[in-house]
């Protein structure tokens, strides 16, 4: 059997990963932030602190 044909499987694998990385890492890169942030229209989000992240337990 041709040692090339042995590995062709496995050459194929590491290039369908390699290319799903590489297009997957540009997409991270890529900003969420769509527009300038008002500071004036903050508003606070409920349930998203752990609840034992209070004040008094700051050194």
């Amino acid at each position: 059997m041709n040692k090339l044909s042995t590995y062709q499987p496995q050459t194929a694998f590491v290039i369908v990963l390699l290319a799903t990385l590489l297009f997957s890492v540009q997409s991270w890169s890529q900003s969420q932030v769509i527009g300038v942030i008002d500071s004036t229209k903050l508003v606070r989000l409920q349930g998203n602190t752990h609840p034992l992240a209070q004040a008094s337990f700051d050194q």
